[in-house]
């Protein structure tokens, strides 16, 4: 019995040590999919392995969802891979594929030194660096368990940045 003991003893802190190691590639994720005119879904991941959720309905608030939880290891650790992958592929600051009413999504990434920050219009049909991460954040299971919290978080992505309309140069005759 006592040998049953230490080896389950042993066990359980040779795993909670392998938990401990992950060290995060990032300080945060920030994500917010637009789709449409009608609603918004917002998700926001630290390195701290804390998760907020927004889903926004602008024609009926009544459906407003904001949540909050923690992350499992697991996930975290396909998170944290797929953002550590990012540092190593060139990401462009747009992606667009000419698809009609496909929504977008808006994504910055906090690392320690730098920032990534994108736009994806069409995802469904574009094809980029950012689309395992995407996948990952997107799977419901990831939300389903966290607690409802009476206020939202701040996501810096819910507001959708459109670049200036271009204006062409004006050129001047020599009349």
């Amino acid at each position: 019995m006592r040998k049953l003991f230490l080896l389950f003893s042993f066990g359980f802190l040779f795993s909670w040590h392998q938990q401990e190691k992950i060290k995060p590639h990032f300080e945060y994720i920030d994500i917010t999919f637009f789709g449409g005119k009608y609603s918004t879904v917002s998700i926001r991941v630290d390195s701290n392995k804390n998760i907020r959720l927004a889903k926004i309905e602008y024609d009926d608030k009544k459906n407003n969802d904001c949540r909050r939880g923690t992350i499992d290891s697991v996930t975290f650790s396909r998170i944290n891979k797929s953002v550590a992958d990012l540092l190593l592929k060139k990401v462009d600051s747009v992606y667009e594929v000419n698809c009609w009413d496909c929504g977008a999504f808006q994504i910055i990434i906090k690392y320690a030194d730098k920032k990534i920050k994108s736009k994806i219009f069409g995802f469904a049909e574009a094809s980029n660096p950012l689309k395992s991460l995407i996948n990952i954040l997107g799977d419901e299971s990831l939300t389903e368990n966290l607690m409802l919290t009476d206020s939202c978080f701040g996501f810096q992505t819910s507001v959708f940045e459109v670049p200036p309309p271009f204006s062409p140069p004006i050129i001047k005759s020599d009349n």
